[in-house]
């Protein structure tokens, strides 16, 4: 489990943006060692900051990463990989993901420590086509309402 909390003013105005924190959320076995693989890397007893992502080389080295260093952290990766992504859209993929598992939209809304459903569910489910496409052709038997008389087929 990770727990997110408001840890006031930080030196890199990172802040935590959602209505319900603090909150507690589960992660996978694979993402927590992966956490640990980078802590026990790039943490040194150089590093003095209680911050995860910090800044590897430069000036700066070892200072907390902030919103500028990790915008252009993805744009690198644009540049290199030629595919679009931002971190956010992690957030979005995730909840997403949760959903097409079957999990009922409180307890996303939850994950997510959005005060409201409408916001989980306007703002971060992304069905895709084939999803809607599936759950159509799973539903459409019980549409059959079976109007017509065998000889007008």
């Amino acid at each position: 489990m990770i727990d997110l909390k408001d840890r006031s003013e930080l030196e890199n105005n990172a802040e935590i943006k959602t209505v319900l924190s603090p909150r507690r959320i589960d992660i996978s076995q694979n993402l927590a060692d992966m956490f640990m693989e980078y802590i026990s890397e790039y943490h040194t007893e150089k590093v003095e900051t209680n911050h995860v992502f910090i800044k590897i080389s430069g000036d700066n080295q070892y200072k907390p990463m902030n919103y500028i260093d990790v915008d252009n952290l993805f744009r690198t990766l644009k540049k290199k990989t030629g595919i679009y992504v931002t971190p956010h859209m992690f957030r979005h993929t995730s909840l997403t993901i949760l959903r097409m598992a079957n999990w009922q939209p409180e307890l996303l809304r939850i994950r997510a420590g959005h005060k409201n459903i409408y916001t989980t569910l306007n703002t971060y489910i992304h069905p895709s086509d084939k999803e809607i496409t599936e759950k159509f052709n799973k539903t459409q038997p019980n549409l059959n309402l079976n109007i017509y008389n065998e000889g007008d087929k």
